[in-house]
């Protein structure tokens, strides 16, 4: 469990993880701004990102370089923006620049689903079993 040059509110430390107020975060964070109300499950790292409101983040998720927006589900094992990661149906959709990839609010990604580099995700999107 690890945070660095990240914006987030006041912490308190507990056997359990981190609570910044209203932000739990049990996983790693890096030069990333969590707001409010934020869940990040056990070993999931966030950096570079930008995690809006009310987003719940699971287990084993790793976001890179990203904006997820308001009350957003990523489910367990997700991957954003990993490096090397081309997923030519959700990629390079011309909105996105320097290798950002932007999930809306109120999208659900599910267990294991893979989001390249440059994509908007607007729509919720199943994961595999």
């Amino acid at each position: 469990l690890s945070i660095s040059g990240s914006i987030i509110s006041t912490a308190t430390q507990n056997s359990s993880g981190i609570n910044f107020n209203s932000a739990e975060i049990n996983g790693d964070v890096k030069h990333s701004i969590i707001f409010h109300n934020v869940k990040i499950g056990k070993n999931s790292k966030v950096s570079d990102s930008i995690i809006m409101n009310n987003v719940v983040i699971g287990d084993n998720v790793i976001i890179n370089n990203a904006v997820v927006g308001d009350d957003a589900i990523i489910s367990n094992d997700v991957r954003i923006n990993t490096r090397g990661l081309e997923t030519p149906e959700y990629v390079n959709t011309k909105i996105c620049s320097n290798d950002l990839s932007l999930i809306g609010c109120n999208v659900t990604l599910g267990k294991g689903v893979k989001v390249g580099k440059l994509s908007m995700i607007t729509k919720n999107i199943k994961g595999g079993k």
